[in-house]
C-alpha cells in the first residue's frame, strides 16, 4: 500500500479538498501506477472530521473502505499550530514558541511506522516509507515529504507580509515579523504551487508570481452539481469548522427565514440539517457564511448571492483579505444588523450578472471551472516523471 498524505489548515474546507486532490490522483494513477493507494488524512476534529468525511465520500468509501486513512496522532500535533478561532496575536505568540518542536515530531512520526484507522474503525499500519506524495491546502507545517505540491488560496507569508502594511488589522508587528520565517519555511520546497483565480489577493492592481514554480489555476474545488431535492424556500448557513468561531453565526436568528445548515447551533430555530450540496437548488434563495473562498466560489457558481460577515479584529488575517476582492468584485453583500430580508436578496442577486460574467473569463481561459481537476494532472504528470 502506497499513501498520498494530506497538509491542511483550519476548518473543513482544506482537509476535504486535499482529499478531493487524492482522489483525482488515484485515479489518474490507475492506469499508470502499479500500486493500491490510500490517502493519509490528520484526525484534527475528531469524530465531527470522520462524519463530514463519511458524508461527503459515502459512496466511494464503499467500494473501498481503505480509501482514507484517518490518523488521530497526527491530529494531535496538527491541532497544536491550526487557527481555532482565538485572538490571532495569542495564535501566533504560541506558534513562535512551538512550532519548530511541532514540526520536528511531524517529521519524525511520518519517517517511522505507525498506525491509522480507515472509516470502518479497522487499524491499518503504514510504513511511512510508503507516502509517495503529498498534497497541501493552506499548509501549517512543512513535512519534509520530497515530493509535495502545494495549493492555496493566498501565500501564508505573503498575507503575513501584507499584514504588517495595514495597522486596522490591530495585529502585533513585532509577532508578524518574527513569524514570517516560519511562514516562509511552511511554504518551501514544493515542487509546484497552485494559485488559484480568484483568489485572497485578486483585489490587488497587479500581481506578480510569488514562487518560481507557480501556476495559476481556476477555482480550486468541484464546481456544484445542480440539485433538484423537494425543499422549502430558504437559506444556507455554512457554518465554519474552525471551533472558537460558532459566535459569529448569532446573527442568523435575526433572518427570519427558513434556514438550511451544515451544522445546527442553538441559535439556528426549526433549522434543517442538509449537507452544502443543496445550495445549488432553486429554493435556496442566498448563502450566509464568513467569507472563506470554498464558500465564496460554490455561491457564486451557484448563482446565489452570499451574505457574508465583515472580518473581526483579532480574525486570521486572510479573511481581511478575502474581503477587499468580495468588494472589489461584487462577490458578495456584507451582513449589517437590522437589514431586512428581502433587501439583502435585492442588492446581492443585483451583482450575479457580473459575477456570471467575471467567472465566464475564468471558464475561457481555462476551459473549466474545476481547478481540483485541472491542477492534479499537472502534478500527476510532473510526479510521474521524476518518480
Amino acid at each position: 500500500m502506497k499513501y498520498i498524505f494530506t497538509n491542511f489548515g483550519s476548518g473543513n474546507g482544506p482537509y476535504l479538498r486535499t482529499i478531493d486532490m487524492g482522489i483525482e490522483l488515484i485515479n489518474i494513477f490507475k492506469d499508470k501506477l502499479d500500486e493500491e493507494i490510500s490517502i493519509l488524512v490528520p484526525w484534527v476534529y475528531g469524530e465531527r472530521q470522520k462524519l463530514i468525511i463519511l458524508e461527503e465520500f459515502e459512496n466511494l468509501i464503499k467500494e473501498n473502505p481503505n480509501l482514507i486513512i484517518l490518523d488521530k496522532h497526527l491530529g494531535h500535533h496538527f491541532k497544536k499550530i491550526l487557527y481555532n478561532g482565538r485572538n490571532y496575536n495569542i495564535i501566533m505568540k504560541e506558534l513562535i514558541d512551538s512550532y519548530d518542536q511541532v514540526e520536528k515530531n511531524i517529521q519524525n512520526y511520518l519517517k517511522g511506522n505507525f498506525k491509522g484507522e480507515n472509516l470502518d474503525g479497522k487499524t491499518i499500519k503504514i510504513n511511512g516509507s510508503d507516502i509517495i506524495l503529498e498534497v497541501s491546502r493552506n499548509p501549517n507545517v512543512s513535512t519534509d515529504i520530497k515530493f509535495s505540491y502545494y495549493t492555496s488560496i493566498g501565500y501564508f507569508e505573503k498575507i503575513l507580509q501584507k499584514s504588517l502594511e495595514y495597522t486596522e488589522l490591530n495585529l502585533n508587528k513585532k509577532l508578524l515579523k518574527k513569524f514570517l520565517p516560519i511562514a516562509n519555511k511552511i511554504e518551501s520546497n514544493q515542487q509546484l504551487y497552485f494559485q488559484p483565480e480568484p483568489n485572497c489577493f485578486s483585489y490587488e492592481k497587479e500581481t506578480k508570481p510569488f514562487k518560481e514554480n507557480e501556476i495559476l489555476v481556476p477555482p480550486l474545488f468541484h464546481p456544484p452539481l445542480e440539485n433538484k431535492e423537494d425543499l422549502i424556500e430558504g437559506f444556507y448557513i455554512l457554518v465554519s469548522g474552525i471551533p472558537y468561531l460558532k459566535k459569529i453565526y448569532k446573527f442568523a436568528k435575526e433572518i427570519n427565514y427558513k434556514i438550511y445548515t451544515n451544522q445546527i447551533l442553538e441559535n439556528f430555530k426549526g433549522a434543517q440539517k442538509e449537507l452544502p450540496r443543496i445550495i445549488n437548488n432553486p429554493n435556496i434563495k442566498f448563502v450566509f457564511a464568513r467569507p472563506a473562498w470554498n464558500t465564496i466560489w460554490f455561491s457564486n457558481l451557484s448563482k446565489k448571492p452570499l451574505i457574508y460577515l465583515d472580518s473581526t479584529e483579532g480574525d486570521f488575517p486572510e479573511i481581511y483579505f478575502n474581503v477587499q476582492t468580495v468588494k472589489k468584485y461584487k462577490f458578495g453583500l456584507q451582513y449589517k444588523e437590522n437589514l431586512s430580508i428581502e433587501y439583502l436578496i435585492e442588492e446581492a442577486e443585483f451583482h450575479i450578472p457580473k459575477i456570471t460574467k467575471f467567472y465566464k473569463r475564468i471558464k475561457q481561459k481555462y476551459g473549466t471551472f474545476d481547478g481540483i481537476n485541472f491542477s492534479c494532472k499537472i502534478i500527476a504528470n510532473d510526479f510521474l516523471k521524476k518518480y
